[in-house]
């Protein structure tokens, strides 16, 4: 699974104002398959409707390192209800979305109006290597534009399903990693983890490993190392594990008083909910959190955005989580923001099946302060 890539623009354009996650089968793609699928949710994460006539996806054309595909008029093309996929020039790569009615064209905010592009039957070029997917929307003129990564790598290479037994340790356990991945070959492939201020070690031998103890929330990266030849190629993989009462890191602090380091953390939103919840930040804080899916074709959203006070800009960090067809587990993204004090802060899940997806985020406040919701 591909999580939705960050909102950054080409040279030379306007930073678009979809969210686009790229979710390719198999993940990562294999080099000389006959029957990849790329599936492209495009999301409105903004809080207003956008208005977005075209949309464009470009496949690198040729035989190379960063080419996808040496024939594109074998993809076949499936597009969500009032909108059209096509290929308008043969052999080009260029595939244009267009609303069939006028309304569609109106993407209002929420992943019930997301939509869900499937290009199928890519026959995958025989080089390692990794190629950016182009993507163009007439949001702007001239039309914003940014690119997805695409990791291409040897045939039958497992490497899915990287997460942690327990998302959340008490304060000083260690946390169980596991994940899924083909035995490492002698110059082809190789694994590293890292997190924290650890550098990267070699995991060869291992589908699981056990941390130390943990003090603070931890982010941990798998990164698989495949090659072809003298053509390198990484494909990472992220999971997160949350700490109950974490430690507080603090430089050159000077107490006259007396001082209340932090408050118990507070479960702001749980279960298998989609909502929207505005609330307002009595003490600096950080919101972390998770959200899964166990529906194909149905991605569930998890959106925070900060207001801050005093003229500070506003903020937004989502994450979305999909499940490839025929998953037997559950995939899961993870969240963490910064919160100033006094910001209002708006809180929503998003998902076409509600009762198949699960959230949980909590507040962690600095001082003395809850997040408290907004009637």
């Amino acid at each position: 699974m591909t999580n939705p890539q960050p909102r950054e623009r080409l040279a030379g354009t306007s930073v678009p104002l979809l969210t686009y996650a790229l979710t390719p089968t198999p993940d990562p793609l294999q080099v000389k398959g006959q029957d990849a699928q790329l599936t492209i949710t495009v999301t409105n994460d903004t809080d207003k409707v956008v208005s977005c006539g075209l949309i464009a996806f470009t496949l690198p054309v040729g035989s190379g390192a960063d080419s996808l595909t040496g024939n594109p008029d074998s993809v076949q093309l499936t597009a969500p209800k009032n909108w059209r996929l096509r290929q308008p020039e043969p052999g080009k790569g260029r595939f244009e979305a267009t609303p069939t009615r006028p309304k569609a064209k109106q993407i209002s905010p929420g992943a019930e109006s997301a939509l869900v592009f499937t290009l199928t039957h890519i026959a995958v070029d025989d080089v390692v290597g990794t190629c950016a997917i182009g993507v163009e929307e007439d949001t702007a003129n001239p039309p914003a534009a940014t690119s997805l990564s695409l990791p291409k790598v040897l045939p039958g290479l497992t490497f899915t399903d990287f997460r942690p037994v327990a998302v959340a340790v008490p304060r000083g356990t260690p946390a169980t990693l596991e994940w899924k991945a083909t035995a490492p070959t002698e110059g082809q492939a190789s694994y590293t983890l890292e997190y924290g201020t650890v550098a990267p070690f070699s995991v060869d031998d291992a589908l699981s490993w056990v941390s130390p103890a943990l003090y603070e929330d931890t982010e941990f990266v798998l990164t698989l190392h495949a090659a072809q030849g003298s053509t390198p190629v990484e494909h990472r993989l992220s999971a997160a594990v949350t700490v109950t009462e974490p430690d507080l890191h603090a430089h050159d602090l000077r107490v006259t008083g007396t001082a209340r380091w932090i408050n118990p953390p507070e479960v702001v939103l749980s279960g298998p909910v989609a909502t929207r919840r505005t609330c307002t930040a009595e003490t600096d804080g950080i919101i972390s959190g998770w959200i899964y899916t166990e529906a194909d074709q149905s991605p569930a959203t998890l959106i925070v955005k900060v207001e801050p006070t005093q003229g500070a800009p506003d903020y937004t960090t989502s994450v979305q989580s999909s499940t490839d067809p025929g998953a037997d587990k559950r995939t899961w993204t993870y969240i963490f923001v910064p919160v100033p004090k006094g910001s209002k802060v708006v809180i929503t899940t998003q998902c076409y099946t509600p009762e198949q997806m699960n959230t949980l985020v909590t507040w962690h406040p600095l001082g003395k302060g809850r997040l408290l919701s907004v009637l």
